[in-house]
């Protein structure tokens, strides 16, 4: 058996820790999902749009962005369509629908 390189065990730790990081984050948006629902009797608005998101549409979003020193605690996740999601970008334009 040929030992394996310092580099292909930390590729594959970063790819692990992507994955990790991805099911958290997928977890989360369902927390968050349900939460919403739960509060507002089923119906889960956009946090930009204020339209009704489907499940399967649902994205996280970071009320107040990561780049501009919002964090991942719940208290600042909310609900949109991707792309409502991806207009948004960064910025701080905000509807209010936050958990």
């Amino acid at each position: 058996m040929r030992p394996v390189s310092k580099n292909s065990r930390r590729s594959v730790g970063r790819h692990l820790r992507g994955m990790l990081k991805a099911t958290i984050m997928q977890r989360r948006r369902e927390t968050v999902y349900r939460m919403l629902a739960k509060r507002n009797a089923g119906i889960v608005s956009c946090f930009v749009c204020g339209k009704h998101v489907p499940r399967q549409w649902a994205t996280l979003e970071h009320v107040l962005p990561l780049s501009k020193g919002g964090t991942d605690e719940m208290s600042n996740l909310s609900i949109s369509h991707a792309k409502c999601n991806h207009r948004r970008g960064n910025t701080n334009e905000e509807r209010g629908d936050e958990v």
